[in-house]
């Protein structure tokens, strides 16, 4: 090596740093390649973050207020896209669900329209976006409705006078129906806050008890009923229960007592009781010293 002149040397030194300068550069970006979303994440982590808000706005439910307030007449488009979209949001036939859009678009003109404001209690969920919880904020949206009819009964609605022939077709009064909360909004306590709603109003009005039916198939309809203190109706034709299911495809009458027994009404209750068992003792007791006097 002594024997290179100085020029030659120089330009060797010189290329083995280039040499040595670009396989540096090399390992650099091939490292980059590798960690290339890390860099990104790192570079624009305000970007990311504003994306992820906005999905956490748009798409999930959590963040909305909910309230149940009365429904309004001129809501009634939007009161059947719920329903429509509680009930038959599966549904793969246009023709059938345009007949049933009608029929319950009808039926909610009649009940605003043909039944005394003070005979029936319609309720819709909202759910806004605001802050505040006042109702009819701007920006709210509907996601669930129901309905109670609290219309004098006529004689066929009453449970002495039901057959198993017509309790298909009729029903009890004040009866519960068309509760429903639409799919993506579900499961956020909507429909035990309906419920209540309805209840509310028929306790006001002075009924004891209040009815309503459901499939049994639907097993969380059945679920929410009976754990809001809902149990099956006993109807004067026990005998004919199974033939009864049979006509109604296994729809069950439920109903709840309103009436909340007072705190004197349970002691006193509690109090008999005791009386009784007091009195029974001195009887028992004397049963039992008889037994034993019996000759072996």
């Amino acid at each position: 090596m002594s024997n290179i002149p100085s020029s030659s040397r120089s330009s060797i030194d010189i290329l083995q740093q280039q040499i040595v300068n670009g396989a540096t550069l090399k390992l650099i970006q091939k490292d980059a390649s590798k960690c290339s979303p890390s860099l990104i994440q790192q570079q624009e982590p305000k970007q990311q973050n504003k994306m992820l808000e906005k999905e956490v706005v748009d798409d999930t439910p959590n963040q909305y207020n909910y309230y149940i307030r009365e429904a309004k007449r001129s809501e009634i488009p939007k009161i059947t896209d719920v329903l429509m979209s509680s009930f038959h949001s599966q549904s793969q036939q246009p023709t059938f669900d345009s007949y049933i859009r009608r029929y319950k678009q009808n039926h909610l003109y009649m009940c605003f329209d043909a039944i005394e404001e003070s005979d029936r209690g319609i309720f819709v969920a909202c759910a806004s976006s605001s802050s505040e919880f006042s109702p009819c904020t701007e920006g709210e949206i509907l996601v669930g409705f129901c309905l109670v009819d609290g219309r004098t009964p006529d004689p066929s609605c009453k449970i002495e006078f039901l057959t198993s022939g017509t309790l298909a077709s009729t029903s009890p009064r004040p009866y519960l129906s068309d509760l429903g909360v639409i799919p993506s909004h579900r499961r956020k306590g909507l429909g035990e806050l309906l419920v209540q709603a309805c209840e509310r109003w028929a306790d006001q009005r002075g009924y004891d008890k209040l009815y309503l039916k459901v499939e049994g198939t639907n097993t969380a309809g059945v679920g929410l009923y009976y754990g809001m203190g809902y149990k099956r109706t006993k109807l004067p034709w026990a005998r004919d229960m199974k033939n009864l299911e049979k006509k109604m495809d296994n729809t069950l009458l439920l109903e709840k007592s309103l009436v909340i027994a007072s705190p004197s009404t349970r002691k006193r209750k509690r109090t008999w009781i005791k009386e009784q068992i007091l009195l029974l003792r001195p009887m028992v007791a004397a049963r039992n010293s008889n037994n034993n006097n019996l000759p072996i």
